[in-house]
């Protein structure tokens, strides 16, 4: 089984040239050094829309531009940010947080993973340790009990 591995400016190049040479999309994969389904999603993806061919340039540009992804939910100095940070503070979880949401009529809707991945990619300005604060005191007072 061949590592997977984004293809790049050279291997769209190699897989126009043994295309236009005629190789079957198996032996190109071959070639190239990666699955032959790699090869299918890659012809099928990025041909240029306008003509319907497979250009090496074309294709790296379409996949550059897909692959710039789509602009986070939670973006700083928002209200959907305050909104998160205010909650976590106050010690709610978030699913809690993302439930509250869904209630609110016309509000931004957010998945608590979504959440929860916010805070972990952000553990460094502290978003991590008022959830970890607020689970710790819960763990205690069970214990308490």
């Amino acid at each position: 089984m061949v590592k997977y591995a984004q293809l790049n400016r050279l291997d769209r190049r190699r897989i126009y040239l043994l295309k236009q040479q005629g190789f079957s999309k198996q032996e190109i994969a071959e070639r190239v050094g990666c699955h032959r389904s790699t090869i299918y999603r890659e012809l099928k993806r990025n041909q240029d829309p306008v003509t319907g061919y497979y250009w090496p340039d074309t294709a790296e540009q379409l996949a550059r531009t897909r692959h710039q992804g789509r602009k986070p939910k939670i973006v700083s100095d928002t209200r959907l940010y305050y909104y998160i940070l205010r909650h976590l503070k106050d010690g709610w979880s978030p699913e809690q947080i993302a439930g509250r949401l869904k209630q609110k009529p016309k509000s931004y809707s957010v998945c608590h993973e979504t959440i929860y991945r916010y805070i972990y990619e952000r553990s460094y300005k502290g978003w991590y340790y008022f959830y970890r604060e607020k689970n710790r005191n819960e763990a205690n007072a069970m214990v308490g009990k």
